[in-house]
């Protein structure tokens, strides 16, 4: 799918959102509270509203760790999953910014790569591609932003594999804040208040599962 397709699939998902009852605010150090949003008709206005069940929030890492692949990490924090048994090795642009990262088994042999890309004349990732081994010419995770032109920082990225697409809108960039996930096509809708989201910036790795095929 085009990357333009996608963000335009992923602003559909939340235009117009609304939520049956408040989110709380954000504390200085929070806990994270994790809802399952469920569409439910608004007797009072006939517009479909979004009912919050509170929820596991092992239950919905575990759900979009495989919905990316387990390439991504969305909570507690966005992370790259580096493999078990690995080094990262990057590599760097004329820029100083880093280009890529491979992750090398002890064998000094990489079996995952990321090709990371940016936004022209800025410090922004555009989008990062994620191959592992065998290394097909295609990704097997793309993870687009869509940073605004008024500069707030991001606030909508996409996780892409060739199965699914997970939607992530943050309310506000910078700061804890409360985080919208739609997956599709599971339709599944979910609620993350008090994150901190990611910043389109940087490139955080957390310790993942072995790569399947090395």
């Amino acid at each position: 799918m085009h990357p333009a397709s996608l963000f335009h699939t992923a602003l559909t998902i939340f235009a117009g959102l609304s939520l049956t009852g408040s989110l709380a605010g954000a504390l200085s150090v929070p806990p994270i509270k994790a809802s399952q949003l469920t569409p439910v008709m608004m007797r009072t206005t006939g517009m479909i509203g979004l009912r919050q069940t509170a929820t596991s929030l092992s239950n919905i890492k575990a759900f979009l760790n495989e919905r990316s692949n387990y390439h991504v990490q969305t909570v507690p924090y966005f992370a790259f999953y580096q493999p078990e048994g690995t080094q990262p090795v990057y590599r760097k642009d004329d820029k100083g910014r880093t280009a890529g990262i491979d992750f090398l088994d002890a064998d000094k042999k990489a079996v995952r790569k990321l090709e990371v890309n940016w936004i022209a004349d800025s410090d922004k990732i555009g989008n990062v591609a994620i191959r592992d081994l065998p290394f097909k010419s295609y990704p097997d995770t793309n993870v687009l932003t869509e940073f605004t032109s008024s500069n707030k920082g991001l606030q909508h990225y996409v996780i892409a594999t060739a199965r699914e697409t997970t939607a992530v809108r943050a309310r506000k960039a910078g700061d804890y804040t409360t985080m919208f996930i739609k997956v599709m096509p599971d339709r599944s809708s979910f609620a993350l208040e008090k994150i901190m989201p990611w910043d389109g910036k940087s490139l955080p790795l957390a310790p993942g599962p072995k790569v399947a095929k090395a």
